[in-house]
């Protein structure tokens, strides 16, 4: 503890270094233009689409996210076991691990005279066709009423209305769009970072911050909303984001 008020004040300079060190949020705007001026709002809004508000908000950048904590629920109103819900989670998430057949797709068969927009487009339309029939099948399952199995038996919950092959198709689709987005949009501002590779780092530092933040607001609110209103408000909040990856 400091004693003299030599040392009372040297405590205070220390607290005022560490105070002066901390975020410089009165920055944050001169950066985001210093991005804008190296690598154009375009390429910013596609990123902060795909991989801040896709990738990291509705998957949590692989098999969580506003979308993962959807499925657990989902898949656990079909009464599946824990095994099997490993199997049908990762046959869903099959598509992270297509990657280098997403690259050779895109590029050796173009859609439209085009390799990346005419596939986030396609994929776009039918992640969001996805999403809302997620959202409506899992919806009827648990509005309808339980099944009972007897006359003084106990009653069992409702199943959602989507049989589960098709969900987990659906689901399947559903990260398809996020992995080819995410490896497309990556290829894009790779392309980008050679012209400028001075703004390398903070490009990335934009990529992965913006990532890793969704990601923890979407932890944050799956929770409650799947509390006050079931896992098929998740799907419906996120079949905007997967549609706007076509603009």
């Amino acid at each position: 503890q400091p004693h003299g008020p030599d040392q009372k004040r040297e405590l205070s300079r220390e607290v005022g270094a560490m105070a002066s060190a901390g975020p410089d949020i009165a920055g944050l705007l001169p950066w985001m233009l210093g991005l804008r001026d190296r690598f154009g709002w375009r390429l910013l809004m596609t990123i902060f689409i795909v991989h801040h508000l896709l990738k990291g908000f509705c998957t949590g950048g692989g098999l969580s996210g506003l979308i993962g904590s959807a499925v657990d629920f989902t898949y656990r109103s079909y009464g599946v076991t824990g095994p099997d819900l490993q199997v049908f989670t990762a046959v869903a998430a099959l598509p992270w691990t297509m990657k280098a057949t997403m690259g050779v797709m895109s590029d050796g068969f173009p859609l439209c005279g085009y390799r990346k927009v005419s596939y986030l487009a396609l994929f776009a339309v039918v992640a969001s066709l996805s999403l809302v029939g997620l959202g409506v099948g899992v919806g009827a399952g648990a509005a309808a009423e339980p099944v009972s199995e007897g006359l003084e038996g106990p009653a069992s919950p409702a199943r959602p209305a989507l049989p589960l092959p098709v969900l987990t198709a659906a689901l399947f689709l559903v990260h398809f769009q996020v992995a080819l987005s995410d490896l497309l949009v990556e290829a894009r501002y790779s392309e980008s970072l050679k012209l400028e590779p001075e703004g390398g780092p903070d490009l990335i530092t934009f990529v992965w911050c913006g990532l890793q933040s969704m990601g923890l607001v979407a932890t944050f609110v799956a929770g409650w909303i799947i509390d006050a209103s079931g896992p098929s408000l998740c799907f419906f909040i996120a079949a905007p984001f997967a549609a706007l990856v076509a603009l």
